[in-house]
């Protein structure tokens, strides 16, 4: 998830900053209903003058390592545009990238591991 993370950083470009100073850590139940653990870790930098090239270059770097990219122009409430991409499977249960001229943050989700959320305190 983090190598994940960190390739998309480096394909949006731009100075980022991490929303707590480690993945976080939270209990989810395993596909055989065992105790598990997920992590997520967000990140956000300032926006973007050209928010869909900022998704077309995180588009490319995920299909690159074989992720299918779910990509959609919304308009946030100003009028100007809101670009994401999401995708999901392999290392993260989803991980989405939101551009704006606004802000630009990713947001990640891993996948349910077998685990005890206290030991990641």
């Amino acid at each position: 998830m983090v190598a994940l993370v960190q390739q998309t950083i480096h394909a949006a470009g731009g100075e980022w900053t991490p929303l707590s100073d480690k993945p976080a850590s939270s209990e989810c139940s395993t596909a055989e209903s065992k105790a598990g653990v997920t992590f997520s870790w967000d990140q956000e930098r300032p926006g973007t003058h050209d928010p869909e090239s900022l998704i077309r270059k995180v588009e490319k770097t995920w299909k690159q390592v074989d992720y299918d990219v779910t990509i959609r122009r919304d308009t946030i409430d100003d009028g100007r545009p809101l670009w994401s991409a999401v995708t999901t499977g392999q290392a993260v249960e989803s991980i989405s990238v939101y551009a704006s001229p606004r802000r630009v943050s990713i947001e990640v989700q891993s996948r349910c591991g077998e685990g005890d959320v206290a030991d990641f305190a």
